[in-house]
């Protein structure tokens, strides 16, 4: 079988995929959600935000940053978390782009009743033939 030329290299699905894996529970999803609004925000705001305890959270960042998602930087005590890389926002636009279709979505034709939208001929209502 001829490799596509297209085909992304195995090395990088690899980094993906292990980047994808350390996004992959709902509140580092949401930590990451926090950070693509702000620029940099320290663990504590982020904390508030998603309504966890700073340690569950630093130790949720602490996942992340290793997995390259955020990256740190420190003045002087404080540690500001910010997304390392801009093409996560790219998948928080699709994940939420994803989200606002499957809620919002309406209905079908195949899944309207068959019955409703074929009136028995008592129904219909006489209409005079004009001469």
């Amino acid at each position: 079988m001829a490799s596509d030329e297209n085909q992304l290299p195995s090395a990088y699905l690899a980094d993906v995929s292990d980047k994808l894996k350390a996004i992959s529970h709902p509140l580092r999803l949401r930590i990451a959600e926090t950070l693509e609004k702000q620029e940099e925000v320290k663990v504590g705001d982020i904390a508030g935000v998603c309504g966890e305890n700073q340690p569950l959270v630093s130790q949720h960042l602490t996942q992340m940053r290793r997995a390259g998602i955020v990256s740190t930087r420190r003045k002087g005590t404080q540690v500001f978390y910010r997304l390392a890389n801009e093409n996560f926002k790219k998948i928080l636009g699709c994940l939420r782009d994803d989200y606002n279709d499957t809620q919002h979505k309406p209905p079908v034709y195949s899944d309207l009743k068959k019955e409703s939208l074929t009136p028995e001929s008592d129904d219909l209502p006489e209409i005079p033939l004009i001469p």
